[in-house]
């Protein structure tokens, strides 16, 4: 009888701590180690603003259109580490009056009245190897 009471406290104990664990876990989530990370500022983070040209930079060589297009918005932006740095950033972007290839394509005005993309890039980044690559992105019409 003792045993089936002991054992049936200790089912019980674990269940609590099983739910006081898994409540708190999911309030702390976003601070562990290797979990993606919310970028506060994005315009004023130079690695992902450096990984982010990189990716407008792959994005214009790889379309056909005839002008160089350029980020107006960062809608978001989170940072994770793995054996290097992922930088996943959503934005938008709108073509300018630069045909390709410019030489300093941030310095082209937008065109006005024109569409506007939506895109999610993902840059694979190892600043110590001096690597970088756009390892996904998707864009669609905003």
């Amino acid at each position: 009888m003792a045993t089936a009471r002991g054992c049936a406290m200790l089912l019980l104990l674990t269940a609590v701590v099983t739910l006081v664990g898994s409540a708190v876990g999911n309030k702390d989530r976003e601070h562990l180690v290797g979990a993606p990370e919310e970028i506060l500022d994005p315009e004023k983070d130079e690695g992902l603003q450096e990984a982010l040209r990189f990716a407008v930079a792959e994005y214009n060589e790889g379309n056909n259109d005839r002008f160089t297009s350029k980020v107006v918005r960062i809608i978001s932006a989170r940072r994770q580490v793995v054996s290097g740095l992922n930088y996943t950033v959503k934005v938008e972007i709108a073509p300018t009056t630069c045909l390709k290839p410019p030489s300093n394509f941030q310095s082209c005005p937008v065109q006005p009245r024109s569409k506007r993309t939506i895109c999610n890039f993902t840059v694979y980044v190892v600043p110590w190897e001096d690597q970088m690559r756009l390892t996904e992105h998707r864009c669609h019409n905003a």
